[in-house]
C-alpha cells in the first residue's frame, strides 16, 4: 500500500488522502503526483474550513425555520389545524361564493324601491306598498264615503261608522229614486216611520215627491245618535214648515238609531237654513 508522510507533523497518510488527517497539511507534490497514477483514483479537493462554516451556517438556517414551524402550529391550536376559520373570517367557500354572486340591483330615482332591471318603463305602473300593522295583517284606512254617504274624519274614528254610513246611503238613495219602499226599509218598526204601515209610507213618500238630496256627510256617531248634513232640493210647497216656498235648503239632524242599526227618527233640534 503506497503511503506518504506529512511534512509539517509526520503522519503517514494514504496514497489517496491528499491532506495530512492530523494537521490538515497538503500533501507533498510527489505524493499527488504519485496518487493521480493509480488506477480508480482522482484528486478530491478535501473541504476547505470555509466550507464547514457555511455548512454549519445553513444547518442552523434550517433548525430555525423548522422551530419557527413548530410553534406556529401549536399557538394556533386543533381547530386552525384542522382548517377550520376564526370567528369573523371569511373561508375560502364563503369567500368565492360572495365573489360569484350576481350585483346588487340598483334602485331608481323615479321609482323608489323598485329595481332597476333595465327593462323599460313603458307599461309599468308603481303601487305603493299597502303599510303592515303589528299583527301582520294590511292595514286597513278608515272609510271616507259609502255610495251617496261622505264620512267625516270624526265619524270614521268609531267602528260602525261604514255600516252607519252604508244605512244613510239606502235612506238618501230611495228619497232621490222616489222609491218610498227602498227609502223606509231603514226605519225601525215603531219609529218615526213604520216600515209596515202602508198609510205611514205613503205619506212620506208624498213629502218627498219632489225632493233631491245631495252633498250628504255623515259628521259624527257618539253612542246611538248620528249627526248628518245634506241640502236638499224640491218644488216650492215643499220646503221646511216654517219656509214652505224654500226650494234649496241646508240641513243638519241628529238621527235616533237602534243597535240594528236602524232609524227611530229624529232628535229635537234639527238645523235648516235657506242654501247660500
Amino acid at each position: 500500500m503506497i503511503e506518504w508522510r506529512c511534512p509539517e507533523c509526520g503522519t503517514a497518510n494514504d496514497a489517496s488522502a491528499p491532506r495530512c488527517l492530523v494537521c490538515d497539511g497538503a500533501a507533498p507534490e510527489a505524493a499527488v503526483v504519485a496518487m493521480t497514477s493509480l488506477p480508480g483514483t482522482h484528486r478530491r479537493r478535501a473541504p476547505e474550513p470555509s466550507d464547514r462554516w457555511r455548512l454549519a451556517g445553513i444547518a442552523a438556517v434550517v433548525l430555525a425555520v423548522l422551530l419557527a414551524a413548530g410553534y406556529l402550529i401549536l399557538d394556533t391550536g386543533p381547530e386552525s389545524a384542522a382548517g377550520t376559520t376564526a370567528p369573523g373570517s371569511e373561508s375560502g367557500s364563503e369567500a368565492g361564493a360572495a365573489s360569484l354572486a350576481a350585483p346588487e340591483a340598483t334602485v331608481r330615482e323615479d321609482a323608489p324601491g323598485v329595481p332597476d332591471a333595465g327593462v323599460p318603463d313603458e307599461g309599468l305602473t308603481w303601487v305603493e306598498p299597502s303599510p303592515v300593522t303589528e299583527a301582520g295583517t294590511a292595514y286597513q284606512p278608515p272609510p271616507t264615503r259609502a255610495g251617496l254617504v261622505s264620512i267625516a274624519p270624526e265619524a270614521a274614528a268609531d267602528h260602525r261608522a261604514a255600516e252607519i254610513a252604508a244605512l244613510f246611503d239606502t235612506y238618501f238613495t230611495g228619497i232621490n229614486a222616489h222609491d218610498p219602499t227602498v227609502a223606509t226599509r231603514v226605519f225601525a218598526p215603531g219609529g218615526v216611520v213604520d216600515p209596515g204601515d202602508a198609510t205611514q209610507v205613503a205619506a212620506f213618500n208624498a213629502d218627498t215627491a219632489t225632493t233631491q238630496d245631495s252633498d250628504v256627510w255623515l259628521l259624527a256617531v257618539d253612542g246611538d245618535v248620528a249627526t248628518v248634513s245634506f241640502t236638499s232640493s224640491q218644488a216650492p210647497g215643499y220646503g221646511p214648515p216654517e219656509r214652505p216656498a224654500e226650494t234649496c235648503t241646508d240641513w243638519r239632524l241628529d238621527f235616533l238609531l237602534t243597535a240594528d242599526p236602524l232609524i227611530m227618527g229624529t232628535a229635537p233640534g234639527a238645523v235648516s237654513a235657506p242654501c247660500a
